[in-house]
């Protein structure tokens, strides 16, 4: 499909992940804060949206990352549909590229409440041309196990066809679950809220089953089989109300 003229569709996808655990104690705490902070730093993160852009095809041309005191992380990365030519340096590219990106801001929680520990991290990514930033939901839940997701997607511009028509959406969508593995799907309850019409979709997906290993891998404390599955099931009351996906 050939296009001239005014060119801008912009394909925006943001994901808010979320990690739950429970913590019984101040050393449980006090493990899951350096956990949190190592694996979730601005360097590990970065690394992570470098193996993002991978995966959509992008190339980097820039970066910028940053740890926050006493918590949190941020890491941008501006990316581009297609190779820099030689005769260019990349980072002189970043002012007038094509719009794409990627960035990642986290938001551990060190103020527990009823010994629940909360990670959230929020993604965006929007871009430009060919780059199609829905297979991100994949790699996130490969790479992140997240135990809660709500994702939202939107197109907005306009690109015009040689034919003189105005295009406002470049690919087929009825909701963003056509594009996560049927692999992934079948591990999480899904509630979505679609507005084909203009281009806005949304969904949240909820894991089905909370992983005893997960959710208690700061644990000291061993447990009945009784109590593991009634605090098990107060988390995955604490993760519906977050998502507000209390039909779920």
């Amino acid at each position: 499909m050939k296009l001239h003229g005014f060119n801008n569709l912009t394909k925006s996808l943001g994901v808010s992940l979320y990690k739950i655990a429970y913590v019984d104690s101040q050393i449980d705490k006090s493990r899951y804060i350096t956990n949190i902070n190592k694996n979730f730093n601005a360097e590990a993160l970065s690394s992570l949206l470098e193996t993002l852009a991978g995966s959509i095809g992008g190339r980097i041309l820039n970066s910028a990352k940053q740890d926050y005191q006493p918590q949190g992380a941020s890491v941008t990365l501006m990316i581009a549909d297609e190779e820099v030519p030689q005769n260019i340096k990349a980072s002189s590219i970043v002012n007038h590229l094509d719009k794409s990106h990627l960035c990642v801001h986290t938001y551990p929680e060190e103020h527990f409440i009823d010994n629940i520990a909360i990670f959230r991290a929020d993604f965006e990514i929007s871009t430009c041309g060919i780059i199609p930033p829905l297979k991100v939901v994949n790699k996130l839940l490969e790479e992140l196990d997240a135990d809660l997701l709500s994702v939202d997607y939107r197109v907005r511009g306009f690109n015009q066809l040689e034919s003189g028509k105005k295009e406002f959406i470049d690919h087929e969508i009825e909701a963003i679950e056509q594009y996560i593995t049927p692999e992934h799907i079948s591990n999480y309850q899904l509630n979505s809220t679609n507005f084909p019409a203009l281009n806005l979709f949304h969904t949240t997906l909820l894991k089905r089953n909370l992983k005893a290993d997960s959710i208690f891998q700061y644990c000291s404390t061993n447990f009945h089989a009784e109590q593991d599955e009634q605090l098990a099931i107060i988390l995955h009351n604490e993760l519906r109300a977050i998502g507000n996906t209390s039909t779920l």
